[in-house]
């Protein structure tokens, strides 16, 4: 499997790992802006449906099986991360989730190119 390098699979968990976050903020969202509420959640289905997108095109190009690599390797950054934040974070107030949902407004995107360019 050569269609699968490091750089694929450390960007796809990457980008699973800010989306995680980005739907995490959505599902907690306490603001007052509706209108950023808004943006949370196209951002995040515009980066859902790429993520999907992705693993499709794994599926008809190589095979089902690097498809489920990608998938797992995603959530497997994504649990990494959230207990490394549950570990930094000893209070239910940390904001680090706020901040990495902020941050994938510049994660996603980035990741989503660079995941278009490793593509061979």
């Amino acid at each position: 499997m050569n269609h699968l390098s490091w750089q694929v699979l450390v960007t796809y968990g990457i980008f699973s790992t800010f989306l995680f976050y980005m739907t995490l903020h959505i599902r907690d969202y306490k603001g007052e802006s509706q209108g950023f509420l808004f943006v949370l959640n196209i951002t995040a289905i515009c980066a859902r449906l790429f993520q999907v997108g992705y693993a499709i095109y794994f599926i008809y190009a190589y095979s089902f099986l690097a498809a489920i690599i990608i998938i797992v390797v995603g959530i497997l950054f994504s649990v990494s991360a959230t207990m490394v934040e549950a570990k930094v974070s000893h209070n239910s107030s940390s904001s680090i989730p706020f901040y990495l949902s902020m941050l994938g407004f510049v994660v996603l995107p980035t990741c989503g190119f660079f995941l278009i360019r490793f593509l061979p």
